[in-house]
């Protein structure tokens, strides 16, 4: 998957996949580094990259204008993953998310 790092097995149908969303200044590396924290041997895990490290530039207290388009732009590259995921013969139901901060 473009611009994401996976850590677990190859991808089959019958697979959990855990999609965790870094938050502000943070990488999909420092994300996936809770992996051995979480204990979780039957998913895999997947983590997109924000552009710049964020998902948009304005506080989320700001209008939504303000985050457009780069918040436009995320919201769009989480759903190229899951619909990757679902490709791949995955159901929504076995795509799960854990967020942190930003990326929430």
């Amino acid at each position: 998957m473009k611009n994401s790092q996976i850590s677990g097995n190859t991808l089959t149908p019958d697979q959990k996949v855990l999609m965790m969303i870094h938050g502000c200044g943070g990488f999909a590396s420092d994300i996936l580094s809770l992996a051995s924290e979480l204990h979780l041997p039957d998913f895999n895990l997947i983590a997109p990259q924000a552009v710049s490290n964020s998902w948009y530039p304005k506080s989320f207290l700001s209008p939504r204008i303000n985050n457009k388009p780069n918040l436009s732009a995320s919201l769009l590259k989480i759903q190229d993953v899951v619909d990757e995921l679902k490709r791949e013969g995955l159901a929504f139901a076995q795509i799960f998310f854990l967020v942190f901060s930003q990326g929430a």
